[in-house]
């Protein structure tokens, strides 16, 4: 996983020691709430997926982020990080952005009262050995090309070892820390939860997959968030996830 800086927390599911196979796939399904409220100009806010082989790590998801943005608006967003470098979206060199009506930095604005989802898959192309970023209904926002990521792009051994699905918060070091997800976690009302649903993945047989509850594990850094994980549901929700949190003093 990506290294932990002070001000950062984390809620959610990730690969444990029990992963043994190399990921080329991860998607995720994530509902998205109008937060702007309760993100600071030093915090920002996201829901997201990692898909990560050391230094390497490729991230997709939406985030509240002024200092990014410019303003408290929800955007799809992507981040790169290789041991060279990396950033955010189109900051620098390396995401190639093919789609103009849905670029990473698309604002995703959910009405009161009204229910949003976005759909994303990161997914490695055997032929071309790029890694793609698709929404839901096949839209390719554009893609990671080869060569960028080369731990995660090895012909001799493509793939990621480490996967998550969750929440990121992040503030000042020992400051206050900004709400995650929707601010509450529901085990059982999820109409109430923010949340990541059908969690799949795709290995070497590249067709997608739901996970083994074996190879994951809940991790949450402290007592200002939560996640819950109740394995394979049947219908729309899959595996899924509920995370979130009212934020605060989260410590360092």
């Amino acid at each position: 996983m990506t290294e932990k800086y002070p001000g950062e927390h984390n809620a959610i599911l990730r690969s444990n020691s029990n992963l043994d196979r190399l990921i080329v796939g991860l998607q995720g399904v994530a509902s998205v709430h109008n937060i702007e409220k309760y993100v600071g100009a030093n915090q920002s806010s996201s829901a997201q997926m990692w898909l990560d082989r050391a230094p390497d790590s490729i991230q997709t998801g939406w985030i509240v982020s002024p200092e990014l943005y410019g303003d408290t608006r929800n955007h799809l967003f992507i981040f790169w990080k290789t041991k060279n470098g990396g950033c955010f979206n189109l900051l620098c060199p390396g995401f190639v952005q093919i789609s103009s009506s849905h670029p990473v930095d698309l604002v995703l604005d959910p009405k009161l009262g009204e229910k949003l989802e976005i759909e994303l898959h990161m997914y490695m192309d055997l032929i071309t050995n790029v890694w793609w970023l698709e929404l839901g209904d096949g839209t390719r926002v554009g893609y990671w090309p080869s060569g960028l990521l080369p731990e995660l792009g090895n012909s001799a051994s493509y793939g990621g070892n480490f996967i998550a699905w969750g929440g990121f918060a992040k503030g000042l070091p020992n400051g206050p820390s900004p709400l995650m997800g929707n601010g509450n976690v529901l085990a059982t009302e999820q109409e109430r939860a923010a949340y990541i649903r059908q969690l799949k993945i795709a290995d070497s047989t590249h067709v997608w997959l739901n996970p083994r509850e074996a190879e994951l594990e809940r991790y949450v850094d402290n007592n200002c968030y939560g996640l819950v994980y109740h394995g394979y549901k049947k219908g729309a929700m899959g595996h899924n996830i509920l995370y979130g949190g009212a934020g605060g003093n989260c410590g360092p």
